[in-house]
């Protein structure tokens, strides 16, 4: 063997052994850090929200594990905050702008939410939700839930309308479409104000299911096929008191 050659050789294994070892530095825990720290900045300056993590940690092959997160539209203003989000994200499908998504659970996390205008205001508790599978098409703005479970939750939602003074901004709207299989729901409490319709309706479900679900947040409408309440009761508060239901 002449001495270009080895020389050659030298350098190809050289070559390939950094290919191949450059991928896997990212689950040392010290370039964790650095990537989540550059999530942080990009996150803050390409959108209007602010995101913070305090730990986190990738296994082989994209096992992700979030701890403590918080995300805020100011410095005043959080708008969720979870204790853990664990998600397993297949590598392939990233090639063709598509995130795949299966095993997802977020545990002990919160979130508030109000329109610009004041009109809906959104807050949620939520003890666990945990998802099978999905899909999101980073291209087409389209996410295909399977199934998903939500337990030990609080949600409420006030609503009213507000007069439009400003002229519709189209291009400012959150153009995507989610399509939802199947959500159980257990031991879930929903309470809704609408000041424009009735005062208030509060449904507490211990076992219940959400079936074909197709959300629209650009044209914000929300059409579901059946909704199942095996065990759970409601109340209704019309503006009079003698119009008021219990089940």
């Amino acid at each position: 063997m002449t001495r270009r050659l080895r020389k050659f050789l030298i350098v190809a294994v050289l070559i390939v052994t950094l290919v191949v070892l450059l991928p896997l530095l990212v689950y040392l825990p010290p370039v964790q850090r650095a990537v989540i720290g550059y999530a942080e900045q990009w996150v803050g300056s390409h959108t209007p929200i602010g995101l913070s993590v305090e730990r986190f940690s990738l296994k082989f092959p994209l096992r992700l594990a979030l701890h403590d997160v918080v995300l805020t539209a100011s410095e005043s203003d959080t708008m969720a905050v979870a204790g853990e989000l664990q998600a397993d994200v297949a590598i392939a499908p990233l090639l063709t702008k598509k995130v795949v998504v299966r095993n997802v659970s977020l545990h002990d996390a919160c979130a508030s939410y109000v329109t610009s205008d004041s009109s809906l205001n959104l807050t949620a508790e939520i003890g666990r939700v945990a998802l099978l599978d999905g899909t999101i098409g980073l291209s087409d703005n389209k996410v295909n839930v399977g199934e998903i479970a939500l337990d030990n939750s609080a949600i409420a939602i006030y609503y009213k309308s507000v007069p439009d003074t400003t002229a519709q901004d189209t291009s400012a709207s959150i153009a995507w479409d989610v399509e939802l299989e199947r959500l159980h729901l257990s031991q879930v409490d929903f309470t809704m104000r609408m000041p424009d319709v009735f005062d208030t309706l509060q449904v507490s479900m211990s076992d219940g299911e959400l079936v074909g679900a197709n959300i629209s947040l650009a044209r914000q409408w929300v059409d579901v096929q059946a909704v199942d309440i095996v065990q759970g009761n409601y109340r209704y508060v019309s503006f009079s008191s003698d119009d008021d239901a219990d089940e």
